[in-house]
C-alpha cells in the first residue's frame, strides 16, 4: 500500500469551540488538546456537542497540473475511538463564517448552514476504531475512510474549497472519548 499524501488537518481541538453552550453536555480536552471527552449533565436540552479543530483550512492556487504540488490541498483529519459504548459520532467540516456555533444538534445542519458533516451509528464504528475525514480542497470533496479502508458506500460531499474548519459531534452517553491521531491514509 503508498501513502496518498494526505497531510494532518489539526493538530488539537480548539478550546473555544468546546465552550459554546448549546445547553447541552461538556466535553472536556485533554493531552493537550487533542484527546476530547463528552461529560453528560442532568441539566440538557441537548444530548450532543460538537467541537471544532484548531486549524481553517484553506486552498493553495496551482498552477497547472502539477500533482505533487496538488497534495499540499489533500488533508487527514483521524479521530481514534477511545470510549464510545454508545456508537454514534458526526466528523466533517464547517464553514466557521454561517455555521452554527451552539446548535442543539449540529447534525441537524444542512450545507446551506456551512455544514458538511457525515453521520456514523452503531453498525458503522465501535470503540478502537480510526475513522478519518479525507479532505480534497483541489476538488472541494469530503470522503471517508475506517481503519485506513476507504468507506465507499457513502457519497462524497461537495465543500468550499477554503476556508473548513474539521468538526467532530459527540453524544453525551457513557463519556466518549475520542483522540485526534495521525494515521497517513492508505491505499
Amino acid at each position: 500500500m503508498e501513502a496518498t499524501g494526505y497531510k494532518q488537518a489539526a493538530e488539537r481541538f480548539d478550546s473555544e469551540s468546546v465552550r459554546w453552550d448549546n445547553q447541552g453536555p461538556t466535553i472536556r480536552l485533554s493531552n493537550g488538546g487533542k484527546a476530547a471527552t463528552c461529560d453528560p449533565s442532568t441539566s440538557i436540552s441537548s444530548n450532543w456537542k460538537h467541537a471544532r479543530a484548531d486549524r481553517t483550512l484553506s486552498a493553495v492556487t496551482i498552477e497547472g497540473e502539477d500533482e505533487e504540488k496538488k497534495k499540499e490541498n489533500l488533508y487527514e483529519f483521524t479521530i481514534q475511538m477511545d470510549s464510545l459504548r454508545h456508537a454514534e459520532i458526526v466528523i466533517g467540516v464547517v464553514d466557521p463564517k454561517i455555521a452554527p456555533k451552539t446548535p442543539f444538534c449540529l447534525h441537524g445542519s444542512k450545507p446551506k448552514d456551512g455544514v458538511y458533516i457525515h453521520f456514523f451509528s452503531f453498525n458503522a464504528v465501535q470503540e478502537g476504531d480510526f475513522l478519518t475525514a479525507l479532505i480534497d480542497l483541489n476538488s472541494g470533496s469530503l470522503t471517508y475512510a475506517r481503519n485506513g479502508t476507504r468507506v465507499d458506500d457513502i457519497k462524497a460531499i461537495t465543500i468550499p474549497c477554503s476556508g473548513v474548519v474539521p468538526v467532530i459531534e459527540l453524544y453525551g452517553h457513557d463519556h466518549p472519548s475520542v483522540s485526534l491521531i495521525q494515521l497517513p491514509f492508505m491505499a
